[in-house]
């Protein structure tokens, strides 16, 4: 439902708040689902962006988050940090906070401890997530000012992950994922992939050994 007409709230594109993030200096960037879904042919059901290069203990960049959202406030931005899905759960570590903005069915994740965009992806719960759009990532913009931020939901997906797909990997451990999550992407990964479980009777595995490293 992307563009959506809310009442009382100002319309906004997505590549609009991204350039919103980036102008916070920010950096973020279109991955996960959406990305993912968009690299097979499938609709996705919302945006993820992930933001990082983001220290809120920073008095500073503290100030810049309340700046982003003031700009964002009459797009209608809320935080739903306590009510996201299971993947990104209240408790978890990777993540500071999740802001909606419910118009473009954008969910935007501020990752902890993450300077470039590959370490959030690096944070991801298996393979079969760690699609992403390019042109979303501004690092380039970063390190030569003079480049021009022009993000685009257009784009092709690129893979970054180096694992086949046709295997679902799993990075963060079976035990810290739990047994819904698992199964959840067990299913996207038959949908995307049927002929592999015919061919194996567990076409997944983990990164991690039993003790978990």
């Amino acid at each position: 439902m992307l563009n959506e007409e809310f009442d009382g709230v100002k319309s906004i594109t997505a590549e609009e708040v991204l350039k919103l993030i980036v102008q916070h200096s920010f950096g973020c960037v279109v991955a996960g689902g959406y990305a993912r879904d968009a690299f097979f042919g499938v609709e996705a059901k919302d945006i993820d962006v992930c933001v990082y290069n983001f220290f809120p203990e920073d008095f500073a960049e503290a100030s810049l988050l309340k700046a982003l959202w003031n700009k964002l406030e009459p797009y209608g931005v809320v935080n739903v940090s306590e009510e996201f899905d299971d993947s990104y759960a209240a408790e978890d570590a990777r993540v500071y906070m999740v802001w909606n903005i419910q118009q473009l069915d954008m969910d935007l994740i501020f990752y902890n401890n993450c300077n470039k965009f590959h370490e959030a992806l690096d944070k991801f719960d298996c393979n079969l997530n760690q699609f992403y759009l390019p042109s979303t990532v501004p690092d380039k913009h970063f390190d030569d000012p003079e480049y021009k931020y022009n993000p685009s939901l257009q784009e092709a997906p690129v893979c970054y992950s180096q694992t086949p797909l046709e295997t679902l990997v799993f990075i963060k451990s079976l035990d810290e994922l739990g047994g819904e999550r698992i199964a959840k992407m067990q299913s996207k990964h038959m949908d995307f992939f049927p002929d592999s479980y015919l061919k194996r009777e567990e076409p997944w595995e983990s990164t991690l050994d039993e003790t978990g490293f």
